[in-house]
């Protein structure tokens, strides 16, 4: 059994799907503080790190809990309208993954697969857009300037931060490729 060629394509899929539904429900609900007091000292370290991070945009918005109660709901109402297409695919996969190239099969698994991709993909686009637009909508005027000052200040920490991995990556090919002249 081969990996099909767009396996790639729906792990990264699924990836940010699951990384988009996760991420405005974590927003959301943050931990109470009193979770890392009852953890062993191994497992309090990576949690330590993280709340070293900023502070997400949606935490920084200063939003009521009438607001993320809200959020939630509307996440959960996204996962459930995204997760047909995701079992769709996931079917799909299955049955080309089952296929052996040259087999009659093959080729139609194949093109129902890549159908099923173009929906699950079109759906997750549809479905962050129309929850972005709640979101939106639920936030106060002050709120969406916010948004929009703290969105230009992480993309440009996402652009800075870039440029100094290409910076070190050229770096690091330099003394290689003098090395081995």
């Amino acid at each position: 059994m081969s990996k099909s060629p767009g396996r790639s394509a729906l792990l990264s899929t699924a990836v940010a799907i699951s990384a988009a539904a996760f991420s405005a429900a974590a927003i959301a609900a943050p931990p109470p503080a009193s979770a890392l007091a009852q953890q062993s000292p191994a497992a309090q370290a990576p949690q330590a790190q993280q709340q070293v991070r900023p502070r997400s945009i949606l935490d920084q918005l200063g939003l009521t809990d009438a607001q993320r109660t809200r959020i939630q709901q509307l996440q959960k109402t996204s996962i459930e309208k995204e997760r047909p297409y995701m079992q769709t695919l996931r079917d799909k996969q299955a049955a080309f993954a089952n296929e052996t190239p040259g087999s009659a099969g093959y080729q139609p698994a194949a093109n129902t697969l890549a159908t099923a991709e173009a929906n699950a993909a079109r759906a997750q686009v549809l479905t962050e857009a129309a929850f972005r637009a709640d979101v939106y909508h639920l936030m106060t005027p002050e709120q969406r300037t916010k948004l929009t000052s703290l969105t230009a200040q992480q993309t440009a920490r996402i652009e800075q931060w870039r440029k100094e991995q290409a910076q070190r990556a050229a770096a690091a090919k330099a003394p290689a490729a003098s090395g081995s002249k």
